[in-house]
């Protein structure tokens, strides 16, 4: 996560868009924690709890109470929830996981993940060794338009397949399950979606976040009882209803070994190779990830992930629908 960019924790009930020092891009079961300390610019929203028999409920009433923050993001100019399809992307090791209570991520932002968090171990953290391409259909529910005006939700952090983030259970009681988003600012990451890019227009990358059965437990625990209870929202044609607002799709994947043009990872680093020194800004024995905060390197990169997945999945789009956050 970003190493420098904090905000001041928002208090009671408010759910913040914020994330807290984890690794949350990787689909992994280790706990291991990132050096780096990671805050984001908060999004506020209105939460009401209530034991009201009358309000829809996720999870068993909690005690009769009311905590209002004010909204802070513009006014809404569009007419409502809509269906959207994106594509995510989610850097992984060899092994599979649920598509669900997971964060992912836009190009450019995973991205700058592999270059913040993963290439700078040697070998690389968590084992990661491709980045994999999903197709999200997603209709958020009318409450955070309402709240928002926009189509996202807050973005929660996942870490072993559980929310980390502050106030999860009043979001998922009072939004639903919904699709969250966060930006990367342009100070933080030099992965924009335009080139050339000065702050504050554009931005560094997006993180999201997908809110899935017993998203409050970790992974070995989320038993049956607790899928029942807590249902997410995946689910096979998204409604916009509570329970159901999106759908993920595998839709290809490409190995870190063509990307850096690295066929044997091991024997590079066994013999000296290192992909990324914060120190030096550069490699020993590969350039691919050199100039971390190079806009024109980091374009270079984007430009030939997409050309990567352009070439080998000539049948699937090579672009969705790209939707601004919130």
């Amino acid at each position: 996560e970003p190493e420098q960019h904090s905000t001041t924790p928002v208090a009671g009930a408010a759910v913040a868009a914020t994330a807290r020092t984890t690794s949350t891009m990787t689909a992994s079961s280790s706990s291991a924690s990132s050096s780096s300390t990671t805050t984001w610019t908060t999004r506020t929203f209105t939460l009401t709890t209530t034991s009201s028999s009358s309000a829809p409920r996720l999870r068993p009433p909690l005690p009769t109470t009311t905590t209002t923050t004010k909204v802070t993001t513009a006014t809404a100019t569009k007419t409502g929830s809509r269906e959207i399809s994106l594509y995510m992307y989610r850097a992984q090791s060899d092994a599979d996981y649920d598509l669900e209570n997971i964060n992912a991520a836009d190009l450019g932002g995973v991205l700058w993940y592999l270059h913040n968090e993963i290439v700078v171990s040697t070998p690389r953290k968590y084992g990661v060794t491709r980045i994999l391409r999903l197709k999200v259909t997603m209709k958020n529910t009318e409450a955070v338009f309402k709240a928002d005006g926009g189509q996202f939700g807050p973005f929660v952090a996942f870490d072993d397949g559980q929310c980390t983030a502050k106030g999860c259970d009043e979001l998922w009681d009072n939004f639903g399950y919904v699709v969250g988003c966060q930006v990367l600012g342009t100070t933080i990451s030099a992965y924009a979606d335009k080139w050339p890019c000065e702050p504050p227009g554009g931005f560094g990358g997006l993180w999201y976040s997908l809110s899935g059965h017993c998203p409050s437990r970790r992974l070995g625990e989320k038993g049956p009882d607790c899928k029942a209870i807590f249902q997410g929202g995946a689910c096979t044609e998204p409604t916009g209803e509570m329970h159901c607002t999106f759908r993920v799709e595998p839709a290809g994947q490409i190995l870190l070994a063509d990307l850096t043009s690295i066929p044997n990872y091991t024997e590079f680093w066994h013999t000296g190779g290192r992909e990324y020194d914060h120190e030096t800004d550069r490699g020993v024995g590969t350039s691919f990830w050199n100039g971390k905060h190079d806009q024109a390197q980091c374009a270079a990169r984007m430009d030939r992930l997409r050309e990567l997945f352009r070439t080998q999945y000539t049948f699937l789009p090579d672009r969705l629908e790209e939707p601004s956050c919130p």
